[in-house]
């Protein structure tokens, strides 16, 4: 294990303000269809995601899922009708054998992912669970790890980001990465149960209350060889909610055979919203 103590140059942290695509309604269904038409929030320089291609613009996926709270506290399976690389398109119900009720709401609330054991309580509170681990997608993050709320009176659904996007740049000759884990220095709270009050087009604010969920880990499926120059680093993508790390953070790297490399930083750092913190190129060297 090599451990070391450097403040991480900073490349860019964009924090311009956001700005709303208009969406396109074309197509667009009334609610009592079971269909929904669904958009995605973007801001003014480059797009972020559900799915992020080499340009940063962001798209659904085919056969995505959310969860559909249609003005009750029941919530409802729903399945992206469109394709891969869609901006926008029409959410279906999925049929289900299963009958339920729930009380009555005076708004539309979806969640992104889909998760059963996303509700809306009684207290009008909606409850999620952000992912502890995050899959490895290149140039990218994984399916499912950011998560989205729309909070609408109708159709259409504007879907907007809970978090913020980490971008890690790492280089090393030889060098392939099977995980890397995310912890910030003061114990921040970094997945787990969180917790939010739905409100109609506001941004979503929510609350995290695990007080053990205080890592994020971005897992490979298969080893990620890492390019050798640092001009050409590999990007690594972690979705975090907004965090503010007091004392900064540390990123522990684990190669193909086990092996850690850990780096820390002490300095105040923050990710925001809908904003990418990308940190400058890291060279990942094993004892």
């Amino acid at each position: 294990m090599k451990t070391h103590l450097f403040p991480l140059a900073l490349i860019c942290l964009l924090t311009i303000s956001c700005s709303v695509q208009e969406p396109d309604t074309k197509g667009v269904v009334t609610p009592g269809d079971d269909v929904f038409y669904a958009t995605l929030e973007s801001y003014a320089g480059p797009d972020t995601k559900v799915y992020v291609d080499e340009k940063i613009k962001m798209h659904w996926d085919e056969g995505d899922l959310i969860s559909m709270f249609n003005k009750t506290t029941l919530n409802q399976e729903y399945r992206f009708e469109g394709k891969t690389g869609d901006y926008a398109g029409n959410f279906k119900e999925v049929p289900s054998d299963s009958f339920g009720t729930g009380n009555l709401l005076d708004y539309l609330c979806a969640v992104y992912p889909y998760s059963i054991a996303t509700k809306i309580g009684n207290d009008d509170v909606l409850t999620l669970t952000l992912p502890a681990e995050q899959v490895y997608q290149e140039g990218s993050f994984g399916p499912g790890a950011n998560t989205m709320v729309s909070v609408t009176d109708g159709n259409p659904l504007m879907f907007k980001n809970v978090g913020g996007y980490l971008v890690l740049k790492f280089y090393g000759k030889g060098v392939s990465i099977s995980s890397i884990t995310l912890e910030g220095n003061n114990g921040e709270k970094l997945s787990g149960k969180a917790t939010m009050t739905p409100v109609i087009g506001e941004a979503p604010k929510i609350t995290l209350s695990d007080d053990k969920a205080t890592s994020i880990t971005l897992t490979c499926d298969k080893p990620v060889e890492l390019d050798e120059s640092k001009e050409n680093s590999t990007l690594f993508w972690i979705v975090v909610p907004p965090t503010t790390f007091s004392k900064g953070f540390k990123l522990t790297v684990t190669g193909s055979d086990g092996k850690e490399f850990i780096k820390n930083t002490d300095k105040n750092l923050s990710i925001v919203r809908n904003t990418l913190l990308r940190i400058a190129p890291i060279e990942v060297k094993f004892n």
